[in-house]
């Protein structure tokens, strides 16, 4: 009775932990009530917006094809739902977004209190919870999470000998986005090196239903759209090695020396080491455990990257595993003297901590892009003003997307008129260039327009230009 006490009392203390974090990024960065920027405004809270007002549905033409990109629905499909539950509106998708987030790392507390102490299992979730690249994903419409929390499920049942819930969680990830892909094969290769075999019921249900389902749905793609995959995404995923090289190179820059990665990366490589050396006898026991499952995720899912398309936050579903590997290697080192893991977790989060928000230029993988969101907010302010009271403003993505729908979290006024930048039949009065975004346009337009005012917040910038 006293150990199931102790992992309630650990289980209230995580929950606690990350509502406690929660308010304070909120206190901090306003994440909670924030509008949608970039491809959250352009393309994820649309189509979830149009699922709620047009019908809920999984079938891909349910949603215009520039808004899906041709992804799976599941992920608009779940904020759709909490729009239609509690209203369509900034603030229930960001705590629709933090509360699949916390259910995600309350698997991995529970795939940690399998290998150590309650408290300290607590202590590990909470510092990989609070790394910026996962605490400022949490709260955004944006698919990378989702996919994350359904492959930590995924995982978690798969190790815990629960095959058909794994099986389960495996298609829903493939509902969410194509990168889960990797995941059959990645749970076919750790099953098969299990079993020493391929062919087995496990491996029925944990690869070839997946798959299934996933070539049921771009057949259903093909027929109602034309097209497998979404041809921009196609034309993006080159096999020149050129590109491969180069997306090979943005993420060993990313995994190694952004977010203050350098420390983690020496800390796992340390802990990989110690564990070779002394733990040597208990890596046959490992596979055995299913543990090989954590290094096939993330090597599948790194060649998947480097092969079609890298950014940042693609890396969310894969890099969260390798955290937790580093814990369990922790655990697996420390034996009966857990208690020093709290000052590794400690160290770590304290790491996160201080890459919440370098405020040098934008990224979506740490909360700096508030000050992009604030300094558009400050732009639309501006023209919000008498004067600009009938006038026509040229603007270009990502500020021009604020304006095309009305629920997106800015205040506009009707007393101005939006015209696409390049709009040619469109006379404009000003126009409005953003940082980030395309201030480098700048010079097309020296000759007829000048200077009016500068809004900024932080890096990040907007400039309004008058016809000459």
């Amino acid at each position: 009775m006293r150990i199931k006490a102790i992992n309630v009392y650990a289980s209230i203390s995580l929950i606690i932990g990350m509502a406690v974090t929660y308010a304070v990024i909120q206190y901090l960065y306003g994440v909670f009530t924030q509008p949608y920027f970039w491809d959250e405004l352009g393309v994820y809270s649309r189509s979830s917006m149009h699922l709620s007002e047009y019908g809920l549905s999984l079938f891909p033409n349910s949603v215009p094809d520039e808004l899906s990109r041709g992804h799976p629905l599941l992920c608009p499909l779940y904020f759709a739902i909490a729009f239609k539950l509690f209203g369509c509106n900034p603030l229930t998708a960001h705590l629709a977004a933090a509360v699949l987030n916390s259910i995600g790392f309350i698997f991995v507390f529970a795939i940690f209190q399998k290998n150590t102490k309650p408290f300290v299992a607590v202590a590990a979730t909470l510092a990989i919870f609070v790394q910026a690249l996962f605490l400022s994903q949490s709260v955004l419409i944006l698919p990378e999470m989702p996919l994350m929390v359904f492959t930590l499920a995924a995982v978690y049942f798969y190790l815990n000998e629960k095959i058909l819930l794994s099986s389960l969680f495996i298609v829903l990830a493939l509902q969410i986005k194509e990168s889960a892909l990797v995941l059959p094969f990645a749970f076919l290769i750790s099953e098969s090196l299990k079993q020493k075999k391929v062919f087995t019921k496990n491996n029925l249900y944990l690869f070839a239903f997946p798959v299934l389902s996933f070539l049921i749905f771009i057949a259903i793609q093909k027929f109602q759209r034309g097209y497998f995959f979404y041809p921009l995404h196609t034309s993006l995923a080159s096999s020149d090695p050129y590109y491969i090289n180069e997306r090979w190179q943005n993420f060993k820059e990313f995994f190694l020396y952004q977010q203050g990665h350098i420390y983690f990366v020496v800390a796992l490589a340390s802990m990989l080491l110690l564990n070779l050396v002394i733990k040597f006898k208990s890596i046959p026991n490992l596979i055995k455990n299913k543990m090989s499952i954590y290094p096939i995720v993330v090597i599948g899912s790194i060649a998947f990257l480097v092969l079609n398309y890298f950014l940042s936050r693609y890396t969310l579903y894969f890099f969260i595993f390798i955290y937790i590997a580093f814990f369990l290697l922790v655990f697996n080192l420390l034996k009966d003297k857990q208690n020093l893991a709290y000052v590794l977790a400690f160290a770590l989060a304290v790491l996160g901590i201080m890459n919440w928000n370098r405020d040098k230029d934008y990224t979506d993988i740490d909360f700096s892009y508030s000050q992009h969101i604030k300094s558009v907010q400050l732009a639309i302010d501006e023209l919000n003003t008498d004067s600009f009271n009938n006038k026509t403003i040229g603007m270009d993505f990502p500020v021009s997307a604020v304006y095309w729908n009305s629920n997106n979290g800015f205040q506009i006024k009707d007393n101005h008129k939006m015209c696409p930048l390049y709009d040619s039949a469109c006379p404009k009065d000003f126009i409005l260039l953003s940082h980030p975004g395309n201030m480098a346009d700048t010079a097309k337009f020296k000759d007829s327009y000048s200077f009016y005012k500068e809004l900024r917040k932080g890096y990040a910038y907007c400039r309004i230009y008058k016809k000459k």
